[in-house]
């Protein structure tokens, strides 16, 4: 009977360690799955901001890449439309190297309004087919109330003429002549060839 008291009391201590043990287990994976849990969400936390992260770093390099070649296509469209300008104003230059000298008095004319200053200046004209002589000079003399005088010699330009004042000298050559088209119509050419854009 003592054997039977013995092995019920031990029968009965490892029943008790057996459920003690079972609920520091039962307490054990409780605490190991919340911890889980938690590693898993903040694992999850962590890949969904480093997507967020790596997403947003790619719509701004996409966007800086967008722009950057939208920038380049308009660099290269305003040259584009700079070189048919020019092509343009070089055809003009052209075409008016091309007119008869009565044709030219009109833009020379408006050429020396915009430059004479003492109007008593002497012009030179360019050899090569300017309309600037003295019948013109007379003309312009009685129309402004000038006393402009046209020089012996000529100058060596293409075109155009020379204003000489007391201490100055003027050059209205080609190439100032399609400056002076240029700052004056390019705007209006633009427009016309180019619209609103």
């Amino acid at each position: 009977m003592e054997n039977n008291n013995l092995k019920n009391i031990l029968d009965g201590i490892s029943a008790e360690t057996q459920k003690e043990a079972d609920a520091i287990k039962a307490e054990a994976d409780h605490e190991i799955e919340c911890m889980r849990k938690k590693f898993e969400d903040k694992r999850k936390k962590i890949v969904d901001e480093k997507k967020s992260e790596f997403n947003r770093d790619g719509e701004l390099i996409k966007r800086e890449m967008i722009t950057r070649e939208k920038l380049r296509l308009k660099k290269q469209l305003l040259n584009k439309k700079r070189d048919l300008v020019e092509t343009v104003f070089d055809e003009i230059m052209e075409r008016l190297s091309r007119f008869e000298k009565k044709d030219l008095q009109v833009p020379m004319e408006k050429l020396l309004v915009e430059t004479v200053t003492a109007k008593n200046e002497i012009i030179r004209p360019a050899v090569d087919g300017s309309p600037v002589d003295a019948g013109f000079i007379k003309r312009l003399n009685k129309k402004y109330g000038w006393k402009l005088k046209l020089g012996e010699t000529h100058p060596d330009i293409k075109g155009g003429f020379v204003i000489e004042g007391e201490n100055y000298e003027t050059v209205v050559d080609w190439d100032n002549i399609k400056i002076h088209i240029k700052e004056n119509y390019e705007d209006r050419i633009a427009k016309e060839l180019f619209g609103a854009e």
